[in-house]
């Protein structure tokens, strides 16, 4: 795998529901599941249950959101698949 500068990978997200304040609310947790010869551009930020499969290609400034397939060449908020390797 190769990280450029400035991702993130976030497996976490905060409640934001109303009647409480938000530092009472509920945290929920997910996974992240990278596998092996991927490339992450920089300022690629990854949230909680997406996939990449091995030997994606993630354009610089994306999301991710949910699975991308293996070989893909992905890019855009949420990510999509632009071509194949």
């Amino acid at each position: 795998m190769l990280l450029s500068s400035n991702v993130s990978l976030n497996a976490s997200d905060h409640g934001i529901g109303r009647g409480s304040f938000m530092q009472e609310q509920n945290y929920t947790h997910g996974i992240i599941t990278i596998e092996d010869d991927v490339l992450i551009g920089a300022g690629v930020s990854v949230i909680s249950n997406s996939k990449i499969s091995e030997g994606a290609v993630i354009s610089s400034n994306s999301l991710i959101k949910g699975d991308l397939p293996k070989l893909s060449v992905c890019a855009g908020i949420p990510a999509k698949v632009i071509r194949y390797r």
